[in-house]
């Protein structure tokens, strides 16, 4: 175990040493860190992000840079391990004022503390976390408290009011599982019955005795709350069991390369809680704009735009909005105070104002529920809020 971890150690200096090189020879770079799942069980959404990540580098540097300094992402692999999360955030933490990354809540949870009292600032991509008020954790998108309402209101209004949940017993899905919680209390949902919560291991080969035990409860949908590669072992127990209810799944599962892997086990009725922008709407002109920046850059990429792609897009350019207002040199504090003051910024979810202390800036005004099917590929099924 020692050993391991001093040849972790190790591999994480050489990485910080070949980065702060790096920046060196580019010009005195902009160098932003971003710890990404890019092995284990998050490793579709961590290539996910990598990839829209490395067009927008290569877009924003084409277009001059930062006040003429080249931006410079540099990436670490967590391997979907918020231990492996935490050592890198402590190897690196003084270099830099800002960390993007963290597709998963586990680790952004884990890292947290490590952000306090004064940074770094940690902008993370799992939508499932809920930073407090004026720390220097970010939180990326809408909630997932909203998603969960979003997604009971769409049951509602389909009159499916007995549903089931299937969740992973790690961070992401007991999130899940408490938010469902928490939505059903809302006046809304008075008519509405949980009628059976089941959890597996997300390194379980299948879930079928869980999703047996749901078909016995008899609900009317289901929510999926699997990010990553749990969710195949989800939808083929599914399919197995034969489970024939509409499943609504997290929206981290909009992956294209990973949905045409189990296009064989779909159910008829798949849809997520989605974002504007993969619905192709907006509530102006300047999201749209943005929106349209954003599909360019993919397509000059060879990137095919899903949910996952864009998850990075807003929280990398509020970061790299910042460094543009206060020079490349800016330190944690002055992008901490930066973002918390932003207001009025125009993303590809919508329009962001960090005043609110949500720390995340975008209500549930920018989810769509989304329909996913093998042969018609991404459809939306609802206009903005999810109504």
């Amino acid at each position: 175990m020692f050993s391991s971890m001093r040849v972790f150690a190790a591999v994480v200096a050489a990485c910080i040493a070949a980065s702060a090189q790096s920046a060196q020879g580019a010009e005195d770079a902009v160098v932003i860190p971003a710890i990404l799942s890019l092995t284990g069980p998050g490793a579709f959404l961590g290539n996910s992000t990598h990839r829209t990540l490395v067009a927008l580098q290569a877009h924003v540097n084409a277009s001059g840079g930062i006040q003429g300094h080249p931006v410079e992402f540099t990436f670490f692999d967590d391997q979907t391990s918020p231990q492996i999360a935490v050592q890198l955030v402590n190897s690196m933490k003084t270099q830099s004022p800002v960390i993007l990354g963290f597709n998963l809540a586990g680790s952004c949870k884990a890292i947290m503390p490590l952000t306090a009292p004064n940074g770094p600032v940690a902008y993370c991509f799992a939508p499932t976390v809920t930073p407090a008020k004026d720390a220097y954790v970010f939180s990326a998108s809408v909630s997932s408290l909203d998603m969960q309402a979003a997604t009971l209101r769409f049951f509602r209004n389909h009159g499916w009011k007995k549903f089931a949940v299937l969740a992973t017993t790690e961070a992401s899905g007991q999130n899940a599982v408490d938010e469902i919680g928490e939505a059903l209390t809302l006046p809304e949902n008075r008519d509405m019955t949980l009628v059976a919560t089941e959890r597996f291991d997300p390194t379980a080969t299948s879930a079928a005795a869980q999703v047996s035990r749901i078909k016995s409860a008899s609900p009317q949908a289901l929510i999926v709350w699997t990010p990553g590669t749990p969710f195949g072992t989800a939808l083929h127990a599914i399919n197995d069991v034969g489970l024939d209810v509409p499943v609504t799944a997290s929206g981290a599962n909009m992956i294209t390369a990973q949905l045409n892997t189990l296009a064989d086990y779909v159910p008829k009725n798949l849809t997520f809680a989605g974002f504007a922008y993969a619905a192709g709407l907006a509530p102006n002109d300047r999201v749209k704009k943005n929106q349209a920046e954003y599909l360019s850059v993919l397509h000059d990429a060879g990137i095919e735009p899903d949910l996952l792609s864009g998850v990075a897009w807003d929280p990398a350019r509020i970061v790299l909005a910042a460094f543009e207002r206060l020079g490349p040199k800016a330190t944690a504090e002055q992008v901490h105070a930066f973002i918390e003051n932003l207001h009025d910024y125009a993303g590809i979810i919508g329009m962001y104002d960090f005043r609110d202390g949500s720390q995340r800036g975008i209500t549930a005004e920018g989810v769509v529920m989304i329909r996913w099917s093998p042969h018609e590929g991404y459809t939306n099924v609802t206009a903005l809020g999810a109504r």
